[in-house]
């Protein structure tokens, strides 16, 4: 059975069967749009951790009425089979009277470290990292780690490393646990290693998403700011950072000022307005630009009326360069493979990859307007110019609007959408009807 016909509410008794093996994120997707009483009476039939899997992956409305048909028994279960990192996410999400009825229900250890982990700033690795981890002191033998696995509780997402921790709570080496498990001797020395990789608790997760990129991880042990390992995070929690980062920068190019983070059905009018009414009326301002250009060479345009139809065509070829341009490098400056101070460096690159493909372009444009479209050599060759000179313009621009953004301390994404856009339009149009009225003698 498909899983579109598994989101149906009312499903019959003998479906439910099918909806069970799927995975939980499918079961969290099938049921959302299911009456309340019905998807708890369908949550119930899951085992204690599988409940706990479909109630995190799902949405916070779905999580608030789930909350609201549970028993006090089953909250508590529920709150209990949660990791740590998952139950903090949980109740972020919460309103602030839910928080404090949630904690209540939670035992008095854990609820110390859960309002340790609240008091985190929400964008910080301290709020997504995890305290569920193995770690052992210094000189343990390979029974002694044996043993601290055997205790342990949590998923097993978390069973990546095996930490070498001191009594001050300092990392001294790492063993992986497949290392682990591979190699029988008792002495456990050579397995140690010291090259490993930390981030702080208070760094943006940024930072944090930056190390997973860089050095390949999935798991980073956190420490404070006296270097003391107080988690960890891992892979699964920083693929959502990265998809929530992309999404925001996806809007930011697009003009639009805020993220909108919940669905798209249940965003008020209102909201959606507000995040986009300011760039939307920056860029009609700023369209007037155009508007003034070709209102500045209206003549030139009235003497060969065929001009106006290339306007389309040269303003969107070098639009779409100047956006190849800023997305490779807004996603170099996001890797931290350049900084502003290799901005020449990067000009002079985007200018000769600039020339390649106008050329290339130009070319092709040329041959395409002489001997298919039997437009006259002087337009042809002043269109086809134009093309040269707008896409290479566009390239630089794209490439260096990202860099003074990010010396100006802003977000390289607002500069390199609409105003990348704006001003490629009118140096296109500028150089134009400027080649085009020297070449055509207009």
């Amino acid at each position: 059975m498909s899983l579109e016909t598994l989101k149906k509410p009312n499903l019959h008794e003998t479906d439910y069967g099918a909806l069970m093996d799927k995975p939980a994120e499918d079961i969290a997707e099938a049921i959302r749009d299911w009456e309340p009483e019905e998807r708890v009476l369908f949550l119930n039939r899951l085992d204690k951790e599988r409940f706990a899997d479909v109630f995190f992956l799902s949405d916070r409305d779905i999580k608030s009425s789930i909350l609201g048909t549970l028993t006090n028994p089953e909250m508590v279960e529920l709150l209990d089979e949660l990791a740590s990192d998952e139950l903090v996410d949980t109740l972020q999400e919460m309103p602030a009277n839910v928080v404090t009825a949630l904690l209540k229900k939670i035992e008095p250890d854990r609820r110390k470290i859960t309002n340790h982990l609240l008091r985190y700033p929400e964008e910080s690795v301290g709020s997504l990292m995890s305290v569920d981890f193995v770690k052992v002191p210094p000189g343990s033998s390979r029974s002694q780690i044996r043993k601290s696995l055997l205790n342990i509780n949590f998923d097993a997402e978390h069973l990546v490393d095996i930490y070498i921790v001191d009594k001050a709570e300092r990392i001294q080496g790492i063993i992986s646990l497949g290392d682990w498990v591979q190699d029988n001797r008792e002495n456990v020395e050579d397995l140690i290693r010291t090259d490993f990789i930390t981030v702080g608790a208070k760094e943006d997760q940024e930072v944090a998403a930056d190390l997973f990129t860089k050095y390949h991880r999935l798991v980073l042990p956190v420490v404070d700011s006296e270097d003391r390992m107080v988690g960890i995070v891992t892979a699964d929690d920083i693929f959502e950072v990265m998809e929530d980062e992309f999404y925001e920068d996806f809007t930011r190019v697009q003009g639009i000022t805020d993220q909108e983070e919940e669905d798209y059905l249940d965003t008020p009018v209102k909201s959606f307005f507000k995040n986009r009414i300011v760039w939307l009326l920056i860029l009609m301002v700023s369209a007037s630009l155009t508007g003034m250009v070709i209102s500045r060479f209206e003549s030139v345009l009235a003497a060969n009326v065929l001009l106006a139809t290339f306007i389309p065509m040269l303003m969107g070829s070098s639009g779409n360069a100047g956006n190849q341009a800023s997305s490779t490098v807004i996603r170099a400056v996001s890797l931290q493979e350049i900084e502003p101070k290799d901005s020449l460096e990067v000009v002079w690159k985007e200018l000769r990859v600039g020339l390649v493909c106008g050329l290339v372009l130009g070319l092709v444009n040329f041959l395409r307007l002489t001997l298919f479209m039997k437009v006259d050599l002087m337009t042809s060759l002043a269109v086809s110019l134009t093309l040269v000179g707008c896409v290479t313009i566009a390239k630089i621009i794209g490439g260096g609007l990202p860099l003074i953004a990010t010396k100006l301390g802003q977000d390289p994404a607002v500069m390199a959408g609409p105003l990348l856009t704006t001003v490629a339009d009118t140096l296109t149009l500028l150089l134009f009807f400027t080649i085009s009225s020297s070449l055509i003698g207009l």
